[in-house]
């Protein structure tokens, strides 16, 4: 799970971290100071010792279309209003007593 903080803050809570460390502090003094677990600052020292290549794909689950047939769903739902748009995705018609 992420944690809380927009990336610029987490960015320097891990160059908090390294400049604690460098400094000599243990991993535990580390993570008690910065409110994170020892196992974060473990990860975040081995990151820096070997860093990965970022991944092109953005984090989070996979899209379930792919961008063709995310392209023919908006053709197919262009000037369409909304309602039909509903209807035409879900197969539910208000008025057919669901």
């Amino acid at each position: 799970m992420r944690p809380y903080g927009t990336s610029e803050q987490l960015r320097k809570r891990r160059a908090q971290a390294f400049e604690l460390l460098k400094q000599g502090s243990s991993v535990k003094e580390v993570a008690g100071k910065l409110g994170v677990s020892e196992r974060s600052v473990e990860g975040w020292r081995r990151e820096r010792k070997h860093p990965r290549e970022k991944s092109e794909r953005p984090p989070g689950r996979p899209a379930y279309l792919t961008k063709a047939q995310l392209q023919q769903l908006e053709k197919e739902l262009c000037g369409v209003p909304m309602l039909m748009a509903i209807v035409k995705i879900t197969g539910i018609w208000a008025g057919s007593g669901m």
